[in-house]
Order: C-alpha cells, then sequence, then structure tokens
C-alpha cells in the first residue's frame, strides 16, 4: 500500500494501545510522539550499523531527532491550520493534521501543497477517497478504521481538566435547553487577527510563575493593557467575578452548554445577566490575577469542561 510502513506501523502500535490503555489519550503530544519515534527509530538502527561497533548515545541521538522531527511537525500543523481558515471550512483542524501524520508525511511539497490536500476535505464526507485520488494514497478499511479511532481519542485529549468555576458553570447551565450556536466564533478582539498574537496555547505547558508542568485550559492572547474584549457570538453574560488566579475575570454563555470565558481583565463593563452581542464591548484586557503580563486568557467551556480554542474560533 502506499502509506508509508514507519506510519503503518506506528498507527497499528497506537490503535493497539488505545483498545487496552486510555492513557494513551491523555495528550496530543503524547500521541504525535509515537508517531515521531517510528519514524527516527529505524534511521537510528541504519547509523548504528554503520558505526561498526562503536559506542552509540541512542537517547542523545533519539532526542536530536525527535527535536528536528517536533520541528518539522509544527511547521506542518501550523500550515494546515492557516490553510483551513484560508479557505474558510468548519473543520477540526486536528482531524486533518492527524491524517497527514499517518499517510503524507513523506510526499514531496510544491507551491500549492496544502491548498490541495485542505481542498479534499470540501466537497465530500469522504475525505480518504479524496486524498487518494489526489495524492495516490490507498486505504484499506483497516487503515480508515484505525484512524478514524485515532482521530476520536486525540480529540479526546484535547478537553482540559475542570476546576472550581468550570463546575459552576456547568451547575449554572445544565438545565438549560437553548440550542448549541450555529457558525463559527468570531475574534474576541473584534475583528483583529488573534493567531499572530497567541504567546501560550492550550494543553500541557511550563507554567510561567511556578515553573512546574501543567495542563493550559486556554489560549494565552499578548496584547496591551485596556484592549477592547468581545463576545465571540450573541450571548447572555453568566458571570462575573475575580479569584487570585483569573483575576478579574467574565463568562459568556452562548447556549447547548458552551460558554467563553475572559481572564486577566483590567476592567469588566457588564453585569451577570445582561444580553449581548458581538458589537457590546464587555471588558479591558488587563494583567489581574496570576499572570506576568498584560494578556488575554481566553476558554472555551463545553459542559463544564475546557475545550481546545482553536476548534471554536476561526
Amino acid at each position: 500500500m502506499a502509506m508509508s510502513a514507519a506510519a503503518a506501523a506506528a498507527l497499528k502500535k497506537i490503535a493497539a494501545a488505545a483498545v487496552t490503555d486510555k492513557k494513551v489519550a491523555k495528550t496530543i503530544g503524547g500521541i504525535i510522539g509515537v508517531v515521531l519515534f517510528a519514524l527516527v527509530t529505524p534511521v537510528l538502527a541504519i547509523i548504528a550499523i554503520f558505526q561498526g561497533g562503536a559506542r552509540l548515545d541512542f537517547s542523545a541521538l533519539a532526542a536530536q531527532a525527535q527535536s528536528e522531527q517536533l520541528a518539522y511537525f509544527e511547521q506542518v500543523m501550523l500550515a494546515i491550520e492557516d490553510e483551513i481558515t484560508a479557505q474558510e471550512l468548519m473543520l477540526d483542524p486536528l482531524r486533518a493534521q492527524i491524517i497527514y501524520l499517518c499517510a503524507l508525511q513523506n510526499r514531496e511539497r510544491e507551491d500549492d501543497f496544502y491548498t490541495n490536500y485542505i481542498s479534499c476535505f470540501a466537497d465530500s464526507q469522504d475525505v480518504f477517497l479524496n486524498v487518494s485520488e489526489t495524492f495516490g494514497v490507498i486505504f484499506s478499511a483497516d487503515d480508515i478504521e484505525k484512524i478514524e479511532q485515532l482521530i476520536g481519542l486525540a480529540q479526546e485529549a484535547q478537553r482540559g481538566p475542570s476546576g472550581n468555576l468550570h463546575a459552576r458553570i456547568f451547575e449554572l447551565t445544565a438545565e438549560d435547553d437553548t440550542p448549541l450556536p450555529e457558525g463559527a466564533f468570531s475574534s474576541p478582539l473584534h475583528g483583529q487577527d488573534w493567531k499572530p498574537l497567541v504567546t501560550s496555547g492550550f494543553g500541557m505547558r511550563v507554567h510561567p510563575i511556578s515553573g512546574e508542568r501543567k495542563f493550559h485550559t486556554g489560549l494565552d492572547i499578548g496584547i496591551d493593557e485596556g484592549t477592547p474584549l468581545y463576545p465571540t457570538q450573541a450571548g447572555k453574560v453568566l458571570i462575573v467575578g475575580s479569584d487570585s488566579s483569573y483575576g478579574r475575570f467574565v463568562v459568556v454563555y452562548y447556549g447547548g452548554g458552551l460558554a467563553t470565558l475572559y481572564a486577566h481583565c483590567l476592567r469588566v463593563l457588564v453585569v451577570e445577566g445582561q444580553e449581548v452581542d458581538t458589537e457590546t464591548m464587555i471588558a479591558r484586557s488587563g494583567n489581574t490575577g496570576s499572570s506576568t503580563g498584560p494578556h488575554l486568557h481566553w476558554e472555551v467551556i463545553k459542559d463544564g469542561v475546557p475545550q481546545n480554542p482553536r476548534t471554536y474560533i476561526r
């Protein structure tokens, strides 16, 4: 088949582990790490053979190779996200990235490579057929089943741990039967491009104050103090509050269990229960709470559980 042997082997290893050990789904970084290690190991084995028995620092070589692969795949994933945005598709970037990792990581890239790749997701639900026809990558039914399983596990890993505030949001919205809003979120910066301003993403990171590895439940967007902040859709102000972690914050609820949190605000300009839309200035950004500089910490919360904001905002 046209899938690379390394990708196929990694995919089978991940899928098998997923059946017996749910821990594989804790972070998308762990999933990608397994794929990368499968790509690196054959190279190291060849190096070891040509060393003719000389001592080989396998761990150092593996670390270097994985670091280079991670940097490469980071560029790939950002390019995929950018192309999804450019084509204005309502598509979870993670789905496109996983299929790329499993099947296309060794393809020669041309100027229109990512445009052609993302177009495979645009017109049909049968993305595997589209990829096959465009790039000549052949998928068996077993391949497709395992890739879909991997996508599901990766999507599960995009949900962050809940805290006391998240539990309160869930309590306040659990009985609400308002349907989920339609369409993607607009920028909380009212038309300004948020992507180049992200200083810390969703997922595991080294906490800038404690120095410990912790799960970051939102996006940090570096903006000047006093920058106006807006709802990403029409909704209702659910909570206005302040604590030592989030500083001054406001939570806007949209329906269907979906809410957004704006934290570290200089001041909040709305009150609980107020109806708002994308033209309502709800707060100004600040540096309050546990913060190392002016920025907006922005979360998307579904049924009391933090979600990857990049899935919702375009």
